[in-house]
């Protein structure tokens, strides 16, 4: 899969700072580009039965496994090595404080972020919530953006931890 920073992907809708993204409002384009996902086809077998896609079949109907917290869609059952990207709007370069919203069951998960292909955060434990919708928030501080349309990457590195909205906040 070619995991090389596309800005040829489009954006599913328009991120600003200081606003809340829903993880599920990922770019919009195909595995490898947008999002990788380790099943990211709809396959059918011999015997008429179907591999689903979509873990939680709701929301998008493209490989991103999305589940429904009260009408909230959310990133789960994630995987070592899947991605999501999201185009995001910086009105100024600067110094900006990010905010991630997870919840896990059994593991504690990791992710590292990149902005147009440069890693701001490395290896970021998220917490065992003891519930798949038990949201904690977990901060970043202190990383540098560049100004325009940026690419922000969330590579999961450790899987089991599921993503609800992130938040990338002035200082």
């Amino acid at each position: 899969i070619d995991q090389t920073l596309n800005f040829n992907t489009k954006p599913y809708k328009e991120h600003t700072i200081n606003s809340h993204v829903l993880c599920a409002d990922y770019d919009m384009g195909r595995d490898g580009y947008a999002y990788h996902d380790t099943v990211s086809g709809n396959y059918h077998v011999d015997g008429g039965s179907r591999t689903a896609w979509n873990n939680g079949n709701w929301y998008r109907n493209d490989g991103v496994d999305i589940g429904n917290d009260n009408g909230t869609p959310y990133v789960g059952w994630t995987d070592d090595g899947e991605w999501m990207q999201y185009t995001v709007d910086i009105s100024k370069e600067g110094w900006y404080n990010l905010e991630i919203y997870s919840a896990s069951e059994q593991l504690s998960g990791a992710i590292t972020i990149e902005a147009n292909g440069e890693v701001i955060q490395d290896k970021l434990e998220l917490p065992l919530t003891h519930g798949k919708t038990n949201w904690q928030v977990s901060k970043i501080e202190n990383i540098k953006l560049p100004n325009g349309k940026i690419k922000l990457r969330f590579l999961i590195i450790k899987g089991g931890s599921n993503l609800l909205e992130f938040k990338i906040i002035s200082k």
